[in-house]
C-alpha cells in the first residue's frame, strides 16, 4: 500500500510499477521515479529566482507606465511638491515630493486623489502663512517709549510664578506694527468677569499650571480691544517688542459685541419721552 502511495506522489504509474514486479525490481523502479522527482523539483527551484526576477521587472515597467501617465497629467502637481525634497521641517510633504520624484528606493508613485487634495491644500496653507509673516515684517516699526498711550488687541496671556508675590498674569497687546507685554490691568480682569466669566474658569483645577492658567484667560482675552496709557520699554532683542508696566485709563471693548443703543434710541417715532401732564 506504501508503495502505491508513493508512486502516485511520485507522479508514476503505480500500476507499471506494482503489478506483476518482484519487491525487489519494485523497490529499483520507484527509487528511480523518485530520483527522477528529485530532478524536477530541482529544475522548478533553479527557476524560481530568475520567475521573481521576470515578475519583478514586470511590476516595474508597468508601474513605470502607470506613474508616467499619470505624471502627464500632474505635472503642476509635481513641480509644486519638487521643492520640498530636500524639507526635512515638513515631513508630510517631504514624503510626497520624494513619492512623485526620485520615489522611494528609485519607484516614483502617482499620488491618490486625496494625497493630491491635502498636498495642495498644505502648500497654500504654508504659501498663505509665509505671506503673512512676511507682511508683518514689512509692518513692524520700534515700540514707543516712555509714558505713552497703546491701543491694540489682546493676542495672548501669560502667567508666571514669582517668588514674592506668587503667580501674576500678564497680557500682550497687539498695537499698529508692534506689540507690548503688561501686567494684566484691574480693569481688564473685572471686563472678563463680568462677560466672559465662563471661559474665565473653564476647565479650571486646584493647584493648575501656568500653562492650563494661561490657556484659560487667552481664551477669554484673545481678541479684546483695549486702550490705556502705560510706561514701556522697548525689548533688547526685537525693537519691536516692549515691556509696559503701570496701566491706567483703561478701556476694554469687545469689538464682536453689539454696541449698545443711545439714550432714548430704543423708543419709536413719536414716543412721549415725559409724562402727559394735559396742559
Amino acid at each position: 500500500m506504501w508503495m502505491w502511495q508513493l508512486a502516485v506522489q511520485l507522479g508514476a504509474d503505480p500500476r507499471g510499477i506494482l503489478d506483476g514486479a518482484p519487491l525487489g525490481s519494485r523497490c529499483e523502479m520507484l527509487e528511480t521515479e523518485l530520483e527522477k522527482w528529485r530532478a524536477r523539483q530541482r529544475q522548478v527551484q533553479a527557476r524560481k529566482p530568475e520567475q521573481a526576477e521576470r515578475r519583478r521587472e514586470t511590476a516595474v515597467q508597468r508601474a513605470r507606465v502607470t506613474f508616467e501617465a499619470w505624471a502627464e497629467q500632474h505635472k503642476d502637481t509635481i513641480a509644486a511638491l519638487a521643492p520640498f525634497r530636500h524639507d526635512s521641517g515638513d515631513n508630510f510633504l517631504q514624503s510626497l515630493a520624494i513619492q512623485v520624484t526620485d520615489g522611494w528606493n528609485g519607484k516614483p508613485k502617482p499620488l491618490s486623489e486625496a494625497q493630491e487634495a491635502a498636498a495642495l491644500r498644505a502648500i497654500e496653507g504654508r504659501q498663505h502663512r509665509q505671506a503673512e509673516l512676511e507682511r508683518r515684517e514689512a509692518a513692524k516699526r520700534d515700540v514707543p517709549e516712555g509714558r505713552v498711550p497703546l491701543a491694540g488687541r489682546i493676542v495672548k496671556a501669560t502667567v508666571r510664578d514669582h517668588k514674592r508675590w506668587g503667580s501674576q498674569t500678564y497680557i500682550t497687546v497687539s498695537c499698529d506694527g508692534y506689540a507690548v507685554q503688561l501686567p494684566m490691568p484691574r480693569e481688564v480682569s473685572r471686563w472678563a468677569n463680568e462677560h466672559r466669566s465662563e471661559l474665565v474658569h473653564k476647565n479650571w483645577r486646584p493647584g493648575e499650571t501656568t500653562y492650563a492658567a494661561a490657556e484659560r484667560w487667552t481664551g477669554a482675552l484673545r481678541g479684546l480691544d483695549v486702550a490705556l496709557t502705560a510706561t514701556v520699554k522697548r525689548s533688547d532683542r526685537d525693537p519691536s517688542f516692549g515691556f509696559g508696566s503701570r496701566a491706567a485709563a483703561v478701556t476694554v471693548q469687545d469689538p464682536a459685541a453689539e454696541p449698545e443703543p443711545e439714550r432714548g434710541a430704543e423708543l419709536a417715532p413719536g414716543t412721549q419721552t415725559e409724562p402727559d401732564t394735559g396742559r
